[in-house]
């Protein structure tokens, strides 16, 4: 990866927000995006210096945030599918993303597909029972907007989203 390409990329990214304009923002969230092989610095992973785990973990919560971003955009922009699998890859190396579990449930509703309506709230949920937390207020809203229309009795088993 690109170390200073994907902080000029972040620069790029607050200044195209700044003068409003989201499509180049999106654009270069995907870029930034695209740069990602996997995990960052891996051959500074066993120095005794913590400087390159620190630098490790800053560059794997943006990478996080620059997919959030991107799906957020993407959402609004009319592209629920590849929203959900934005959030679905935050999800996957962190299940407990509340941001990534809003966009999750969002994308599959804004997609209208009942079957993604109802993976995502099972991920969401079952998220949430792991932890023995209720879900925050805007969370709660999308769960509720999720409910099936058959009188919004509870969903049981494991089901996994899958936005490919």
């Amino acid at each position: 990866m690109d170390l200073w390409r994907l902080d000029a990329l972040s620069a790029d990214v607050r200044a195209a927000r700044a003068e409003g304009d989201l499509d180049r923002a999106k654009q270069l969230l995907a870029e930034a995006v695209e740069l990602w092989r996997g995990e960052p610095l891996p051959d500074l992973a066993d120095l005794p210096d913590a400087e390159p785990g620190l630098e490790a973990d800053r560059l794997r919560a943006l990478h996080g945030r620059n997919l959030l971003d991107l799906g957020e955009l993407c959402l609004v922009s009319g592209e629920p599918s590849r929203a959900g699998y934005l959030a679905d890859r935050v999800l996957a190396r962190d299940p407990f993303a509340p941001r990534a579990h809003r966009l999750l449930l969002a994308a599959a509703l804004k997609g209208r597909d009942p079957a993604r309506v109802t993976a995502a709230r099972a991920t969401v949920v079952a998220a949430l029972a792991q932890l023995g937390e209720p879900a925050d207020g805007a969370t709660a809203l999308l769960l509720r907007q999720a409910l099936p229309p058959t009188g919004g009795r509870e969903q049981r088993g494991a089901v996994v989203s899958s936005w490919r």
